[in-house]
């Protein structure tokens, strides 16, 4: 080949490169994040159902919780990711919120006991799109999802040692941030059941 094809090559190369990029971001991604909204949107809906029916009050605690955060991760979904959690998780141990973060969740559990199986449902739903969304949002989750999950690979990474340490480095921090907000989205999911 001539130096002026491998050239045209280039130029097509990074076109297909861009457009392929420009389609995921646009077309893709904002897709995802709209259903991720839309389910969302259900649970609030039906938050605001149990209210007009009476099941839950709109003075209530956990309504007025589980209504302001579908609210916020409505407006905020693209960043619900395991970067953020991290993040998130980082400044609370810095700032001492720990512990504040335990109180708000030992209240929601404690809240919980007394609804009916109808606003725990919901609430279950809540928790259980939100583990999905962070799945979604999260490269590192979704690998280990599916890869981790897979016999294989857990064979191999017995055998090879920690793989993902060394694949993820800085990852492994806020894999153990995402345990620890895991641990107090189970305990909640626990008690809505």
């Amino acid at each position: 080949m001539e130096p002026v094809e491998y050239l045209y090559l280039a130029i097509l190369s990074v076109f297909c490169f861009s457009l392929t990029c420009a389609v995921y971001k646009n077309i893709y991604k904002k897709g995802r994040q709209a259903d991720n909204r839309y389910q969302l949107y259900k649970i609030r809906d039906d938050l605001i159902f149990l209210a007009a029916k009476g099941s839950i009050k709109e003075d209530d605690f956990i309504f007025k919780t589980f209504y302001w955060l579908t609210n916020t991760y409505v407006q905020e979904i693209h960043k619900f990711t395991l970067k953020e959690i991290n993040k998130a998780m980082q400044d609370a141990k810095e700032k001492g919120y720990l512990k504040e973060a335990r109180e708000f969740t030992l209240k929601i559990e404690e809240e919980l006991r007394n609804k009916d199986k109808e606003v725990k449902d919901v609430l279950q739903e809540f928790f259980q799109t939100m583990v999905v969304i962070l799945i979604r949002n999260s490269l590192t989750l979704k690998l280990m999802v599916r890869y981790i999950m897979s016999s294989t690979l857990a064979g191999i990474i017995r055998k090879k040692g920690r793989i993902f340490e060394a694949l993820f480095p800085t990852q492994e921090v806020g894999y153990r941030n995402y345990q620890m907000h895991n641990q107090i989205y189970n305990s909640l999911a626990s008690a809505s059941c």
